[in-house]
């Protein structure tokens, strides 16, 4: 009986036209489906070596790439003409203050990232020849002919945009200065704004236009124990250009 039962389950199999597996392959087969499955959730795509939003970069082996920045930051530059204007003043009670003036024109170097985040920052370096002297608003004479002066500021930049025709920045930040004179050494450390506009003229050219104010502490050079300043400011004025291939002016007027 057993026999004519087989012979005609095999009868009925033969004539529906499904292939004769054994229990234990379709078993298998139905584990292998369901790995399969697991494979190609976005979750395992790691486990595989392929990318998914959720799981990061990974290369063909398995191992996570560094992320990739874009777009990439870069830096721009920029130099030009600056001149400045240093008051140093001594209080005197009962009377008038000592005043003292110099005014220095000189050079200026700059450097501004692009596309930096979450800030872009900027830095810029000046030469200054100090000039011209007064004390209480009358002339001095230098006696020194070499003479110079050093300044730097450096802080973060932010661009505004009027029309997209000028661009206005706007950096708070700190200021050192370094002034080699005929009596002292001045060394002055503080912090500074710059307000500044840029006039896109040609493609790849760029007119500066660049206004600085710094407040500082006057008596850390040679000068703090015998002359110490109670209030120390100056004024900068820049007029420079930039020339950049990959920052662009892109305008309507600009071909």
């Amino acid at each position: 009986m057993g026999s004519l039962f087989s012979l005609g389950a095999a009868a009925g199999e033969a004539s529906s036209g499904l292939p004769v597996q054994p229990a234990a392959d379709s078993a298998e087969a139905a584990v292998s489906v369901d790995s399969a499955g697991d494979r190609e959730a976005p979750g395992n795509a790691g486990k595989t070596g392929e990318a998914s939003p959720e799981a990061g970069v990974f290369s063909g082996d398995g191992a996570e790439e560094r992320p990739r920045i874009l777009p990439k930051p870069f830096l721009i530059l920029n130099e030009g003409l600056t001149a400045a204007w240093i008051t140093r003043i001594i209080k005197q009670p009962g009377r008038s203050n000592f005043v003292f003036r110099d005014f220095m024109p000189g050079l200026y170097f700059g450097m501004k990232t692009v596309d930096m985040q979450p800030l872009n920052s900027m830095i810029r370096f000046a030469a200054y020849y100090p000039a011209f002297f007064t004390f209480n608003n009358f002339p001095q004479y230098p006696v020194n002919v070499f003479r110079f002066a050093l300044d730097m500021f450096g802080g973060i930049n932010f661009e505004l945009y009027m029309w997209r025709y000028i661009r206005f920045n706007l950096s708070p930040g700190f200021h050192l200065y370094f002034q080699n004179a005929d009596r002292w050494n001045y060394f002055d450390v503080g912090v500074a704004g710059l307000a500044g506009m840029e006039f896109p003229l040609l493609k790849h050219w760029t007119l500066l236009v660049n206004g600085i104010v710094a407040l500082d502490n006057g008596n850390l050079g040679a000068n703090r124990n015998m002359e110490p300043f109670d209030i120390v400011y100056q004024y900068q004025l820049d007029l420079g250009f930039r020339y950049s291939k990959r920052a662009a002016n892109r305008y309507s007027y600009i071909k």
